[in-house]
């Protein structure tokens, strides 16, 4: 990942809607508010730390470790970042949400690159090698809450940008994105140097 020192507008830009684009969330703090805050978390502290020294070039973040009983990852430390409210916050807020809904916007998936794809994979995705042969790993992008529409659209911009094809899949009512397995070494070579160490045990 590379360094905020010289960071451009368009880079923070990119950044900031990849990490809007995967688990984080931009809020109204209440219903006076005029502006949104961004919220991001993960058992990962060099990830939540990573994303705080860029989130810094907007606001201040507010960083929390916390323990969530109610998670499947056995106790393990959650940690949390949320900034202060930001005019850039509420422009994502704008572009990304329908009232509560969280989707995708077409204008933000003009900044998709391997290093987008790559906060998507740390952030939603999984890879999978069934042992008991040799097929290729299985990776998807676990991004459950996103309609079949914003499904395809991601996709579809994948797709445009990296020559990557994912398939739409649907598990009950949620749908997700899965890697076509010819394309498994190419996704590798795109997005492992963007990888944080502590993200190595998702690559296969």
């Amino acid at each position: 990942m590379g360094g905020v020192e010289t960071m451009i507008k368009k880079d923070l830009y990119k950044y900031v809607s990849a990490f809007v684009m995967g688990d984080g969330g931009v809020y109204y703090a209440n219903k006076k508010s005029k502006e949104c805050y961004f919220v991001s978390n993960s058992i990962q502290k060099p990830y939540i730390d990573w994303k705080k020294s860029i989130l810094e070039e907007i606001t201040k973040v507010n960083y929390r470790c916390v323990i969530d009983k109610r998670t499947d990852y056995n106790r393990k430390p959650l940690h949390v970042i949320s900034t202060r409210q930001h005019p850039t916050y509420t422009k994502m807020r704008d572009r990304f949400y329908t009232e509560k809904y969280k989707g995708i916007d077409p204008h933000y998936l003009k900044l998709l690159d391997a290093e987008v794809l790559a906060i998507l994979f740390m952030d939603d995705g999984s890879c999978y090698k069934d042992k008991r042969c040799d097929a290729t790993p299985r990776v998807t992008l676990n991004t459950k809450r996103l309609s079949y529409a914003d499904s395809w659209l991601l996709k579809k911009g994948i797709k445009d940008s990296l020559g990557l094809e994912f398939n739409v899949s649907r598990q009950n009512k949620y749908y997700y994105l899965t890697l076509r397995s010819k394309d498994y070494n190419k996704f590798v070579d795109l997005v492992h140097p963007f990888i944080l160490p502590c993200f190595d045990y998702k690559i296969i």
